[in-house]
């Protein structure tokens, strides 16, 4: 140890890399977290459709590609059947399983669905994580009220492990707008924002979102990935907005401004309304 001192003290620039070769030695220490590996689609159905449990775990496993069907029924006779979703199946899940449900409901069942995320503990690294922590939502907005958005929002993102966040759904001239802002109990303390993901998508299932990130964690989770009516907004119309705030609290002035420069430089300009250091509505100024 007092050989690396002393050439760190004859070597100044040997310092620095010392202690970029400890931070990457950190990124690459294993250690166990949480990740998600399946989904769980759960069709809850009355007792008149009990007869068909056959035919239709049949036709699950074909549509969705699972790896397995469960099926249970309880005292009253009311049946449950649950496909085992991988994750390479599992695109835009939520919503063919509302898709899936409506043919049903077409043919007088009553059925209602819900989808939850199946995790294991593995081992790895930083790098490892942050790639495996893909909050994964999947937004059926075209029927829906604004209410029925947020509520199968916020239920996504809590079965994620995404706590805590304002969904905001408004509807507009056939247009649906997302607002979802997460605020972390780092962000709280530092005064400004958190995570922020704004989706609006299209008549088509197109979308614009971005990503409002001011955490000085980043693997506190990783990559969200939204489906709009069972279509993957065009990565186009994505932009990422880093809000480096250095622990201080931001103006709403300062905020606002840091956030408008920096969607307008990536091709989103936008009108930012923020209140009390956190961001209230982005509404994309439209040519």
């Amino acid at each position: 140890m007092s050989d690396i001192r002393h050439s760190a003290a004859a070597r100044p620039w040997l310092a620095p890399l010392l202690g970029a070769a400890a931070a990457l030695a950190m990124l690459l220490v294993p250690f166990s977290y949480q990740k998600t590996v399946a989904y769980d689609v759960s069709f809850h159905l009355d007792g008149r459709s009990a007869p068909l449990a056959s035919g239709l775990s049949s036709a699950l496993q074909e549509s969705f590609g699972a790896t397995s069907i469960n099926s249970n029924s309880d005292g009253d006779g009311r049946l449950t059947l649950t496909a085992r979703v991988p994750l390479e199946a599992a695109n835009g899940v939520a919503a063919r399983a509302e898709a899936f449900a409506s043919v049903l409901r077409a043919d007088g069942q009553t059925v209602t669905t819900t989808v939850e995320p199946v995790r294991e503990t593995v081992s790895g690294n930083l790098f490892a994580m942050t790639r495996d922590q893909t909050v994964r939502v999947d937004i059926t907005a075209t029927g829906r009220t604004p209410a029925e958005i947020e509520a199968d929002v916020r239920r996504q993102l809590e079965a994620a492990g995404v706590t805590g966040a304002n969904v905001m759904v408004s509807q507009d001239d056939g247009k649906t707008t997302i607002q979802i802002f997460q605020e972390h109990e780092g962000d709280k303390a530092a005064g400004n924002g958190g995570d922020g993901v704004h989706v609006i998508p299209g008549q088509e299932g197109e979308g614009a979102g971005w990503v409002s990130d001011s955490r000085q964690d980043p693997a506190a989770h990783g990559n969200f990935e939204f489906t709009i009516d069972g279509k993957t907004p065009d990565p186009a119309k994505m932009a990422t907005v880093k809000i480096d705030n250095n622990g201080q609290k931001l103006s709403d002035a300062d905020l606002k401004r840091s956030i408008e420069d920096q969607l307008r430089a990536q091709g989103h300009p936008a009108d930012v309304v923020v209140s009390d250091g956190k961001v209230v509505s982005i509404t994309p100024i439209r040519n």
